[in-house]
């Protein structure tokens, strides 16, 4: 907040002074006479405390040729303030950290100029909150907190001068639905054909069983009947720890549901076996440890660029995303799905994956999905 002195009486007339809330220096206002001068300051008064001051400022400094100010800039100056916040006792470490993390969801609009802030940027980001899973949406509650701050922080904004947009309330209501972007199962062949090594075999499990990546890192040998051709999901990878600081460990699902048997075909079976056996882990480091997510990103990006394939979707996820829809293909029963991918709830799977209900295309199960691979 500006610092705004008194009116004092200066030779012929009088003045008073104050700190410009952008530049931070001190500025002063002249009158000969008191009373106009009174009026001066409670307009100032006003102006700042509506944003009007130092958006004027601000239009002064661009024509001047001086850099617009980033979202990210301006991001930054407000956790200072929520810090500051803390450091008066005004609010709890647990609260200020909470609301960092909220700040930090507003990373894709971080290089934008602030005067081009609109509502429809803060919705977009509210609308896309994850729930606890990346298969769930966030709750109601989830959206409204962030909301409220997000609020807060477009006031603040206004306030200081970075912007002058008149900012709508914030929806928190029905989470808006997203059109997932699914591959074709040409698509998804040249990237199996494009990828190497080890790299190939998990690309082809993942896009015939819908494993989620944490399950594919703590996938075992002796989880795979190669004579069934069945693969048994009974661990994944997990944060050990309070926010991961205990680094990863190999542990049972989150969720029952998410333990169960699937069947994989013979071509990806055949992929598994030219693998070398080093350890317990099928994809596992050479010291035993489960593959860095890291490293499947990378290698998945590269499978598919050389592939030449034009991916729209996340990395590794998209394969899950990929068998699923075919699944739903598949089977006419949302219930078979829901236990092929290991949802706790068929909610989930309706939810999520109903927009991508096709017409049947003749194959009945996951070894036929995996056929339509040449797999």
């Amino acid at each position: 907040m500006a610092k705004i002195g008194d009116i004092k009486s200066v030779g012929n007339g009088f003045r008073f002074r104050f700190t410009c809330p952008i530049t931070g220096k001190i500025q002063s206002r002249k009158n000969q006479n008191q009373a106009e001068l009174e009026k001066i300051k409670a307009q100032l008064i006003s102006d700042i405390d509506t944003g009007f001051y130092q958006q004027k400022v601000r239009e002064a400094q661009a024509a001047k040729g001086k850099e617009k100010t980033t979202f990210i800039t301006a991001v930054r100056a407000y956790e200072k303030e929520r810090e500051r916040d803390f450091a008066r006792g005004d609010i709890q470490r647990s609260t200020l950290d909470t609301y960092l993390t909220q700040l930090r969801r507003l990373k894709p609009l971080y290089d934008l100029d602030c005067a081009d802030l609109s509502t429809q940027h803060f919705q977009e980001i509210i609308d896309e909150l994850p729930g606890k899973s990346a298969d769930t949406p966030a709750t109601q509650r989830t959206r409204k907190a962030h909301a409220i701050e997000y609020k807060r922080l477009q006031v603040w904004l206004v306030r200081h001068g970075y912007t002058a947009t008149k900012f709508d309330p914030l929806k928190t209501g029905q989470k808006r639905k997203k059109v997932m972007w699914v591959p074709q199962p040409g698509e998804v062949q040249k990237v199996i054909e494009a990828a190497q090594g080890k790299w190939r075999a998990m690309i082809a499990l993942m896009a015939t069983t819908g494993l989620r990546q944490g399950e594919v890192r703590a996938l075992a040998w002796d989880a795979v009947d190669f004579d069934r051709q069945r693969i048994f999901v009974k661990q994944a990878v997990k944060k050990a720890g309070k926010g991961g600081a205990g680094g990863v460990q190999i542990d049972l699902p989150k969720r029952d549901a998410s333990v169960r048997t699937l069947s994989v075909s013979e071509g990806v079976l055949n992929l598994l076996k030219a693998m070398p056996n080093n350890g317990d882990l099928i994809f596992g480091e050479a010291d035993g440890t489960p593959v860095d997510p890291n490293k499947i990103r990378f290698e998945v990006t590269k499978a598919i660029k050389r592939s030449g394939v034009e991916w729209r979707g996340s990395s590794s996820h998209t394969f899950r995303h990929f068998a699923c829809s075919l699944f739903m293909q598949e089977f006419s029963n949302p219930k078979k799905v829901q236990q092929l991918m290991g949802h706790a709830s068929i909610t989930v799977t309706m939810d999520i994956y109903t927009h991508l209900f096709k017409e049947d295309e003749d194959a009945r199960d996951g070894n036929r999905i995996a056929g339509r691979l040449g797999l």
